[in-house]
């Protein structure tokens, strides 16, 4: 029964692929400009679609915290809690690097047999020094995660990227972006050493 569940799955997500590349002949265009430094510190997941969560079930509290390696390469942390926001956390570990395109990234996760893509495709005001959110997908526009510096100061810039995602098609039942969860009761773990 479990193994007919998974093809089933495997079958839904082939078809909603084959679907969705349809309707995305172009693929969306990657931020001209990245500034490493201005992206690296902790992240705040407050959107995801359908799609990601296949990847990445249903967390609560999600962070992804990154940090410069080099010019070319971020390491990767990223965290979140199972079952409720005090429950056990949830943590992988990996790298990005650059490719010549500016925006598009290459991702390699701790365990994960594939390289995926990591596109950065809008990005929010620098203060601080830091980006005030990312909004990142792939090639096929199935993939997206939202990112924000703090998900109570993202509030003020929510309907802009809200219109953002619109207006590129993240709209569909499969790309379409879920709220993330975030509250007072959110255990959050300590920044990672590297």
């Amino acid at each position: 029964m479990q193994i007919l569940n998974v093809l089933l799955a495997l079958a839904l997500v082939a078809s909603s692929s084959a679907f969705l590349a349809g309707l995305f002949k172009e693929s969306i265009a990657t931020v001209s400009q990245i500034d490493v430094n201005k992206y690296t510190g902790r992240w705040y997941q407050v959107y995801l679609s359908r799609w990601s969560s296949i990847f990445a079930p249903k967390g609560y509290c999600v962070t992804a915290t990154y940090g410069k390696f080099n010019d070319t390469t971020i390491t990767v942390f990223n965290s979140g809690r199972k079952g409720g926001p005090t429950g056990e956390e949830q943590a992988i570990r990996g790298h990005a690097y650059a490719t010549e395109e500016s925006g598009k990234f290459k991702l390699n996760l701790a365990g994960v047999p594939f390289t995926g893509n990591y596109w950065v495709i809008k990005l929010g005001p620098v203060i601080n020094g830091q980006y005030q959110y990312s909004v990142v997908s792939d090639t096929n526009r199935l993939g997206l995660y939202v990112l924000a510096r703090d998900p109570e100061t993202f509030k003020k810039y929510d309907a802009e990227v809200k219109e953002f995602l619109n207006k590129n098609h993240y709209n569909e039942w499969l790309n379409e972006p879920l709220p993330s969860y975030h509250d007072k009761d959110c255990i959050y773990p300590p920044m990672p050493t590297n």
